[in-house]
């Protein structure tokens, strides 16, 4: 009888002991966390998405609050933007190639920066957002920044229509064109294709200036 009872004590605790020291496993990594490396981690990832968004991520213990770190543009150009912004409306943002069920293709668009705290005046921290999408139209002058905030490219809109056009496989009557294979409207005069494309799948950073409206 006492060999049986210890047999079966032998056998619950071969089940019990892993189970047991699982948890205890899981206990240590929890109280064994390190805020100050996970902010570092964090942080370190966040320097990458920097880079080519221009996100600036603030890590809260409640959560991650992103905000948008606002151009600094070589100062060899600030002349003309000065001269600009006399007449016509700047808007800051990300350059965007939009597109979703219903737009059968690409369409130019700029994601307005908007500050985070707009009922603040002067707030640095900014943040973009598809509710201030805005539309690339021709007549627009946009200059579009690398990362580094130097030049990439600065011009007056002219979209064309002719340049990479394909007929639709399934419909080869009709057409549209495309580049990287994708679907697009419109694409600007005497610019490579690709070049003008890459800015907005990249989400380089971008001044869009619009004609103000005379009342």
């Amino acid at each position: 009888m006492m060999k049986k009872t210890i047999f079966l004590v032998a056998i619950a605790l071969s089940f019990c002991l892993p189970v047991v020291g699982y948890a205890a496993i899981q206990c240590a990594k929890l109280f064994s966390f390190n805020e100050s490396q996970y902010r570092k981690n964090i942080q370190a990832k966040i320097a990458e998405l920097s880079q080519t968004r221009g996100l600036e991520l603030k890590i809260q213990l409640s959560g991650e609050e992103i905000g948008y770190v606002p151009i600094q543009p070589p100062k060899n150009i600030l002349p003309e933007l000065r001269k600009l912004e006399k007449e016509w409306k700047r808007i800051e943002g990300n350059a965007e190639a939009f597109a979703q069920t219903g737009t059968e293709g690409i369409i130019w668009s700029v994601a307005r920066a908007v500050p985070i705290l707009e009922r603040q005046k002067g707030s640095d921290h900014y943040y973009y957002s598809y509710d201030n999408l805005i539309t690339v139209n021709n007549g627009d002058i946009l200059y579009i920044f690398n990362s580094d905030q130097t030049l990439y490219w600065s011009g007056k809109i002219k979209l064309e229509y002719k340049t990479n056009y394909r007929p639709y496989p399934m419909n080869p009557q009709f057409g549209q064109q495309a580049v990287l294979e994708m679907w697009v409207h419109g694409l600007q005069k005497s610019l490579d294709p690709e070049f003008w494309a890459q800015a907005f799948l990249q989400g380089k950073r971008v001044y869009l200036f619009k004609k103000k409206k005379i009342k």
